[in-house]
């Protein structure tokens, strides 16, 4: 089974919007590392995928599944899809103090 080009680039960009957010906010939600090229993403993303699917036939022993979970948040894999990572992110950035773009609000409606 193939997934198409344009599915992989939208989890492509939807890591690059986690990724800034992460950035904007700091702190302890900051990524640990430089924003990933397309290349660089797709080859750490065979990466886990190979990873995952040895966990699945095989198993794996405590280093593998160690590479798998970094592998999966330095990918940000998942992270718009899994309401429990959302939250986590959230919480995290008022924690941090939040960032000024959290404070602005919409214009309230006039009558």
């Amino acid at each position: 089974m193939t997934t198409p080009v344009s599915e992989l680039l939208r989890e492509y960009q939807g890591y690059v919007l986690a990724y800034r957010l992460r950035r904007a906010v700091g702190g302890r939600v900051a990524p640990a590392r430089e924003q990933l090229t397309l290349a660089q993403y797709a080859a750490l993303r065979l990466e886990r995928q190979d990873l995952a699917r040895s966990l699945i036939r095989r198993g794996m022993g405590s280093g593998q599944m160690r590479r798998l979970d970094d592998l999966s948040d330095e990918l940000m894999f998942g992270f718009w899809l899994n309401p429990a990572e959302v939250a986590a992110f959230l919480r995290a950035a008022i924690r941090e103090g939040s960032h000024p773009r959290w404070a602005t609000r919409p214009p309230s409606p006039r009558c």
